[in-house]
């Protein structure tokens, strides 16, 4: 374990790092406008009534809704598509806290809950998001931990020849964040729900996710970061923080042999 009191006072108050970009909307706001926000950059959409939460959107629900997971019943339910109030899609699960709770008190919500992000809400009203990467900008020296002390030695993976929507029905179905893609061993690319949205919006269409028969090697992101099994686990932190990433592949020349997340470092914080 990590003690994470050599770099932050657990007793401050949380508001006081949460420094996660957030954009918001309503509940009639389009599923349409949506996507267009998360393509610019926001990984996560708060829907707000009147300062109170009522939910939020990801990549993840909007890929589900083209046709990832089941709520692309609604999608076929309802005749307005893209054009369909995020109300519908939202996600309804979130835990909340209290802008005076303590950043030890956060980090145990964190750890229970395995959620990458949890809203801060002050007299009922949203307040900010908290995110992993609040907790893991403070590890800014060695950690004493190898990469292949943490990394996770048999993630989930998708071979070359997986089709898009095979991986994207697989990041629904597990509530992936990211997908390695994998040929007889060696690491070839990443695959986010962002990575798909993005190659459907400029290609095949933001419709055609169900009818789209591509391999997964083409809407992966090629232009990894990686650590060696013997770096430490500060190189990996430090690159998931300088470029905003949710994951660092460890490799040897080229070989997969695990992967270290955000919430592996958050898991071992102490």
């Amino acid at each position: 374990m990590i003690d994470f009191e050599r770099f932050l006072d657990l007793s401050k108050p949380v508001s006081e790092i949460a420094d996660t970009p957030v954009v918001s909307c309503t509940e009639d706001e389009r599923v349409r406008n949506s996507i267009a926000m998360i393509l610019n950059g926001f990984s996560r959409i708060m829907v707000l009534d009147k300062g109170e939460i009522r939910g939020f959107l990801t990549s993840l629900d909007v890929l589900d809704f083209l046709g990832g997971g089941s709520k692309y019943q609604l999608y076929v339910r309802y005749s307005k598509g893209l054009d369909l109030p995020v109300n519908k899609i939202m996600n309804n699960e979130w835990h909340p806290l209290e802008k005076k709770h303590s950043v030890g008190d956060a980090l145990q919500v964190f750890q229970k809950h395995g959620k990458d992000f949890h809203p801060i809400v002050h007299r009922d009203r949203f307040s900010a998001v908290l995110s992993e990467m609040d907790f893991l900008k403070h590890l800014n020296e060695p950690l004493g931990f190898s990469a292949e002390d943490i990394m996770d030695g048999k993630p989930i993976i998708v071979k070359g020849h997986y089709s898009v929507l095979d991986v994207a029905k697989m990041l629904c179905r597990g509530e992936f964040r990211f997908l390695p893609v994998v040929r007889d061993g060696f690491l070839l690319g990443l695959v986010t729900p962002y990575d798909i949205i993005s190659y459907l919006n400029k290609g095949p269409g933001l419709n055609n996710l169900r009818k789209a028969n591509f391999e997964s090697t083409a809407v992966m992101n090629r232009d990894l970061l990686t650590v060696g099994p013997k770096d430490d686990l500060h190189e990996a932190v430090r690159l998931m923080n300088s470029k905003r990433i949710n994951s660092v592949p460890v490799t040897d020349e080229g070989e997969m042999l695990g992967l270290i997340t955000r919430r592996d470092v958050i898991d071992i914080l102490s």
